[in-house]
């Protein structure tokens, strides 16, 4: 996911109001030994796309 996409999922929540101000926005990672195992493996990596924010 790029984080324009997680900026797009966070406008279209019910929190986004035309004034809300993000202090910061961040991608929450798949644990790394799932990634490596994908890499090393080809092991699909079974984790949620999501994000993290806060707003003022």
């Amino acid at each position: 996911m790029k984080s324009t996409e997680a900026v797009a999922i966070v406008k279209a929540s019910a929190d986004f109001k035309p004034n809300t101000r993000f202090t910061q926005i961040a991608l929450a990672e798949p644990e790394k030994a799932k990634v490596w195992d994908f890499v090393l493996n080809g092991t699909a990596v079974d984790a949620p796309r999501r994000c993290q924010y806060h707003h003022a």
